[in-house]
């Protein structure tokens, strides 16, 4: 059965993943029609089966992009530590372009790293 076949018999409309993933393969098991394995996957569970398979894949995603933003933060860290070592302007830019302009400022401020006057332009800028 294809998904469009699915979503109109169904009357309920999933991801293209969602229903290669998880919903195709149980249809491909059984040896019900096609009508009949729809009527039997909603009467037992299958609509709220399917959204919860979508939140959980979501609750994934959103995890795994955390963990993505905090190594670019860190990373970012590193930068600007390595810059304040070696009189980097550009590992600053970089580390800029990373978190931004007013989070790479804090992280020099709360951690007592030396401004470069491009950093003093820039905190200059910003209370005007």
């Amino acid at each position: 059965m294809m998904k469009q076949e699915f979503e109109e018999r169904a009357n309920f409309k999933v991801s293209p993943e969602c229903y290669h993933t998880f919903i195709e393969p149980g249809y491909n098991a059984s040896n019900l029609d096609k009508d009949e394995w729809v009527k039997e996957w909603k009467k037992n569970g299958g609509v709220q089966a399917a959204y919860d398979w979508e939140c959980a894949k979501r609750i994934k995603a959103e995890k795994a992009a955390k963990g993505a933003e905090g190594e670019k933060t860190n990373m970012a860290k590193a930068l600007i530590k390595k810059a304040d070592q070696f009189n980097d302007e550009e590992m600053n830019r970089m580390a800029i372009a990373i978190i931004g302009e007013r989070d790479y400022l804090v992280y020099k401020l709360e951690n007592q790293l030396k401004l470069t006057e491009d950093d003093k332009k820039r905190i200059l800028a910003n209370l005007k």
